[in-house]
């Protein structure tokens, strides 16, 4: 992928990115509903009715999926190139103005 192709794609991901999280956090609370279902040694669990909490569930379930994720998307992001803006100065120190 070239740098304007990358451009391209990180301002489609921007602009999608409501549509984008919604279908995220959709899928993953329902493929986890389907892994209980198959599952059945989690068939067990007393969840129901929070699981009909629609929204609320779907919220736990991605926020719990991010926290187990989070490391290695992080750590992949180190090995991503990046062009970086850093010339080597340090930024002025912020001064307060007078009222």
């Amino acid at each position: 992928m070239n740098e304007l192709e990358g451009q391209k794609i990180k301002n489609l991901i921007a602009k999608y990115n409501d549509v984008l999280l919604r279908t995220m956090t959709n899928a993953v609370a329902e493929d986890l509903l389907h892994l209980i279902i198959v599952n059945g040694d989690d068939t067990d669990f007393d969840l129901k009715d929070f699981i009909n909490q629609r929204e609320q569930f779907k919220t736990f379930v991605v926020r719990e999926f991010l926290k187990h994720n989070s490391s290695s998307v992080t750590s992949n992001l180190k090995n991503m190139s990046e062009k970086s803006i850093f010339d080597g100065r340090k930024p002025k120190k912020q001064t307060k103005l007078p009222l």
